[in-house]
């Protein structure tokens, strides 16, 4: 016959082996962590910070095989300047930008893959973003459409945030995509050109 204490041991026993059966703790390694939310933050987009390693993000996203595009595979060096990230768990429309094998901004092209905290989205009205970022965002006309397109570009107020942007793209009417992420890298009008 069991008693209640060997039974109440038992109970907790069982609870702490599930626990590391289904959140795979193991001594010493570190736990994988896989991104499901893209909302899109000023520094970080979902659990990826802007400034991770290619490790970290892998680490997150759940791909160890996940690597950066070389354009030149002669190149020993070619994943250590501007580059996107290629991963299977990337959802399509999102678009990961790495600097010398920093992450350091993410482009999104789709409304269905990602929002910003604010609520903003690709398809959105250009008086929508105004309005969801009131005040803060200043208007420049499109590199390759200047008399009708523009970037909606958000200045933070904040002196702590201003090495991070948004920039939305718009065809005058609606936003067609927009890049977040460390402002030198957002400046970037083709992706890593």
């Amino acid at each position: 016959m069991t008693t209640r204490g060997g039974i109440r041991m038992k109970r907790e026993i069982t609870v702490i082996v599930m626990f590391v059966v289904v959140f795979g703790l193991k001594p010493g390694k570190a736990q994988q962590v896989v991104q499901t939310d893209w909302t899109i933050f000023l520094r970080r987009a979902g659990l990826v910070r802007f400034g991770m390693s290619l490790s970290e993000v892998r680490r997150i996203i759940g791909d160890p095989t996940a690597s950066l595009y070389v354009s030149d595979p002669d190149d020993p060096l070619g994943d250590r300047g501007c580059t996107y990230l290629e991963s299977r768990r990337l959802p399509e429309h999102i678009g990961l930008m790495f600097d010398n094998r920093r992450f350091v901004r993410v482009d999104i092209s789709s409304r269905s893959v990602a929002q910003t905290a604010s609520g903003a989205r690709v398809g959105d009205p250009e008086e929508r973003i105004k309005t969801l970022y009131g005040g803060q965002i200043r208007v420049e006309p499109h590199h390759y459409d200047p008399e009708n397109g523009h970037y909606l570009i958000f200045v933070p107020k904040d002196l702590s945030d201003q090495s991070y942007g948004i920039v939305f793209e718009t065809d005058g009417k609606r936003v067609t995509q927009f890049r977040v992420g460390l402002s030198t890298a957002t400046a970037l009008v083709e992706g890593c050109s």
